[in-house]
């Protein structure tokens, strides 16, 4: 039965619908959503699949990682953070006024679709170490790299970045704790070095 529900979760999840899952599996369509919730679950409740911002002391290892991969020696990165919208289908009304928010906060002009704006940051072995997924489509990416909840001056604090860095792109705003590539259309040649080597 376990593999079963992981299975179907997973078609699911892939963008399957639910009609051809109710065909193939001989399910119900409430049980499909069922099984989905119930891998969703089972993955929140394993703390081995828990996505934690790694340490201040793994912030260093990880620094010398990077840097032991850099041919241009860069010694303070600690990990590459972006930004997708997460797509969904127009939020229902009755489901806008629960959340206290209009349907237009979730479009996202940009990709003229309806979602929720994820941020994520990888390490140097390209695993996520922190996920955010609060802010609706709508928010720029600007307003979504100022409601970053780690960047923390403490270094006991284990969200701390005190002395480091991450690499971005250029949709985000440069602050003393990130890297972003500079627009190819204004580069100097230090800069497209800069480009080049992030």
């Amino acid at each position: 039965l376990l593999c079963l529900w992981l299975a179907v979760a997973l078609r699911f999840f892939a963008g399957g619908s639910v009609l051809d899952i109710h065909f193939d599996y001989g399910m119900f369509v409430s049980s499909i959503y069922e099984s989905a919730w119930a891998v969703v679950s089972s993955v929140n409740k394993c703390d081995a699949l828990a996505i934690k911002f790694f340490s201040y002391h793994e912030q260093k290892r990880i620094a010398k990682r990077f840097k032991n991969m850099s041919s241009a020696l860069f010694d303070q990165c600690i990990g590459a953070i972006d930004v997708i919208l997460i797509w969904t289908t127009k939020p229902r009304r009755k489901y806008c006024k629960k959340v206290k928010n209009g349907e237009k906060s979730f479009f996202c002009d940009w990709k003229k679709n309806f979602g929720f704006n994820m941020q994520a940051c990888c390490d140097n072995k390209h695993r996520f170490q922190w996920i955010d997924i609060r802010l609706l489509g709508s928010a720029l990416n600007y307003i979504a790299r100022k409601a970053l909840d780690f960047f923390h001056p403490n270094p006991e604090d284990n969200l701390s970045l005190l002395g480091f860095i991450l690499f971005e792109d250029n949709t985000y705003v440069d602050e003393s704790y990130m890297i972003i590539l500079y627009k190819i259309s204004r580069t100097t040649v230090e800069e497209d070095s800069v480009n080049f080597y992030q």
